[in-house]
């Protein structure tokens, strides 16, 4: 299988990785708000799988232990173990997905991935770390406040759709409904790499491109069973239904399906530099910080080309600014912290 050797390869990858981690949301935002992220996400799965599929066959396959040795020697338990992961993950995922269309990239970014990483950052801790990983864990936590204060600031308060009876829903504000979500999305975010850690292991594990190919199963099994209860819960918008998937326009479905390309394009780039078992060269700290710093990315699509928060109150754009910098200060502690 083809991993990275050198330092041009890995660094090529984490910024590889970095851009399409940073950019699949907006297929979502292409999309439009008439097309509900439940059904955008099921193509989204769909792309994500092929595109591991794909990798793995034929990518993988090259070099002395091709990808479906790689399974043989990793075992049952690792490969079940992945395929969890990829569970925990879509849960994850798909409130983050959610989280986007009610306030936005820009604010559903911080919120989403400074919880994940306040939550990751708990299972590196120890003694040798202690002292950069706790204020790491707090510039994260200010970080999702400061992006919380934005959402609130930034959309006004609004009621839900009419529903079927006839009978108005209880108003709930958006931005409530986002935070929710968003930090919701987070704390699944932060747990389900510690799962699939272990198993990633360069000798034992189930390798890159196994371990993308499993976690996208995973990801696409879970994503109807999930789907269902999305649906149900109505979290955003007017209630959609699993027969105007098919009643969609083949744009939507290409957009879905190349969300997921991107995102599987980058979960593999910054798995094959994690368990190179070669070191390139690249450097702990910046193999860890450079696919996070998607988010910075996701900001600034959300704010300068979605123009986000552009009609709302100032403040909620400056907030976020704020936001942006704070996480990029708590990632750069993060990476010394997890790198000790």
């Amino acid at each position: 299988m083809l991993i990275p050797t050198n330092f041009a390869a890995a660094l090529f990858l984490l910024l590889l990785s970095l851009v399409c981690l940073g950019s699949w949301p907006n297929m979502l935002k292409l999309a439009g708000k008439r097309w509900p992220y439940e059904l955008f996400y099921i193509d989204f799965a769909i792309g994500a799988l092929l595109t591991a599929g794909i990798a793995a066959y034929t990518l993988g396959i090259s070099g002395d232990l091709p990808f479906a040795d790689r399974m043989l020697v990793a075992g049952r338990t690792a490969q079940a173990w992945v395929v969890l992961a990829g569970f925990l993950f879509n849960f994850g995922n798909i409130l983050f997905v959610a989280a986007i269309s009610l306030v936005g990239m820009s604010a559903a970014f911080p919120l989403a991935i400074g919880t994940a990483l306040a939550i990751t950052c708990g299972f590196h801790l120890h003694l040798n770390n202690s002292w950069l990983l706790i204020p790491g864990i707090g510039l994260m936590i200010l970080t999702v406040t400061l992006a919380a204060r934005a959402s609130g600031e930034g959309i006004v308060a609004e009621t839900n759709p009419v529903r079927q009876s006839g009978k108005p829903a209880r108003p709930m504000r958006r931005s409530v409904r986002g935070i929710v979500t968003g930090v919701l999305g987070g704390v699944c975010l932060g747990l389900f790499y510690p799962i699939a850690e272990n198993s990633m292991d360069p000798e034992y594990g189930v390798g890159p491109y196994a371990g993308i190919l499993l976690f996208c199963i995973g990801v696409f099994c879970s994503t109807i069973l999930f789907n269902v209860f999305f649906i149900n819960m109505n979290i955003e918008g007017k209630r959609a239904h699993f027969h105007d998937y098919f009643r969609g326009r083949v744009r939507k479905h290409l957009l879905g399906l190349a969300g997921g390309f991107i995102f599987a394009t980058g979960a593999l780039a910054v798995t094959l530099v994690n368990v190179a078992p070669a070191d390139p060269g690249i450097g702990a700290v910046l193999t860890f910080v450079l696919p996070f710093l998607a988010v910075l990315l996701g900001v600034l699509w959300g704010l300068t080309v979605w123009k986000e928060f552009t009609v709302e109150p100032k403040p909620a754009r400056g907030l976020l600014a704020r936001a942006a910098m704070v996480f990029a200060c708590g990632l750069i502690v993060i990476g010394f912290g997890v790198a000790r």
